[in-house]
């Protein structure tokens, strides 16, 4: 282990800090529209769990602590006995392959789930549609990213990616 660069070092430490402010920020996200769900959103009649916009946002913010979790744990996961040159590596093939999935899972459906986020917004601002009309379409807001982000992560298994 005396042989790791000061670089290795830091990308295996590195994504423990970021990770976790990042898993942090969205635990909040989640905590505040989980928790507030019986209090009326500023200005409207609607609760905040019945607005699209903040279950959009639950969605994203849950697969973002699912990447962001990934990320606190770093190199831990990675086989130590076939990769003895990875700072802090103390984990096996299996712990290693399920963080790949995770990882994949939660990167490609966090970034979908703002797109859906980006698409809802665009509706409302720039359309001028009613949340009534936008709900027609909600379930593809959570569905797309979640069934991509899913079978991106279930193809790495038998083609061994991770």
């Amino acid at each position: 282990m005396s042989g790791i660069s000061a670089k290795g070092k830091a990308l295996a430490i590195v994504p423990k800090f970021t990770g976790f402010l990042s898993f942090t920020g969205s635990f909040f996200v989640i905590y505040d529209i989980l928790r507030c769900g019986n209090n009326t959103v500023a200005n409207s009649n609607t609760l905040k769990r019945n607005s699209i916009f903040h279950r959009i946002m639950l969605g994203l913010s849950t697969f973002d602590c699912i990447a962001s979790f990934v990320n606190i744990l770093s190199t831990w996961p990675t086989p130590s006995d076939q990769f003895n040159s990875i700072f802090l590596a103390s984990g096996t093939t299996e712990t290693c392959t399920a963080q790949g999935f995770f990882n994949e899972f939660g990167n490609i459906t966090t970034p979908l789930y703002s797109v859906a986020l980006c698409v809802w917004y665009l509706l409302i601002l720039k359309y001028n549609w009613a949340e009534e009309d936008c709900r027609k379409f909600e379930p593809y807001f959570h569905a797309i990213p979640i069934t991509v982000g899913f079978s991106m992560a279930i193809a790495g298994l038998p083609l061994t990616l991770y």
